[in-house]
């Protein structure tokens, strides 16, 4: 991930890809992302398509007793073509984030069959990313 919150998931093979404006809760039907903290392993899980302003998330991570609710955020599809995934954490307090210390993306694809080959249009196998 870059300084920005921002990384790309290669694909190993032409998949489909949306033209137009992206549907951000089309990912959250088939990628579960969350960061995990180095200092004491808690987990904050973001959802694609999250309608949530960011005083509601914060207010929601209040009651966090360690370090995931320090490190709220959005992810977002900031592009989607044949090849990747660019993905963008907007993280609710980055300077927490950057100042507290490191945390590390946890990626799950839970359902693949959101993603389809070009060529065949059949879902990508778990290989192909």
């Amino acid at each position: 991930m870059d300084p920005t919150g921002k990384f790309k998931i290669d694909i190993d093979q032409a998949m489909m890809a949306p033209d137009g404006k992206l549907d951000q809760s089309v990912y959250n039907g088939g990628i579960d992302v969350g960061v995990i903290s180095e200092s004491d392993g808690s987990v904050f899980a973001g959802k694609f398509g999250d309608k949530d302003d960011k005083k509601r998330r914060l207010e929601g991570t209040a009651n966090y007793d360690d370090d995931a609710g320090r490190m709220s955020f959005k992810p977002l599809v900031a592009d989607h073509d044949e090849f990747g995934i660019l993905v963008h954490l907007e993280f609710d307090n980055p300077e927490t984030v950057s100042v507290m210390g490191e945390g590390t993306v946890d990626l799950k694809f839970k359902e693949l069959s959101v993603f389809k080959t070009k060529e065949t249009m059949r879902s990508l196998t778990a290989d192909a990313f």
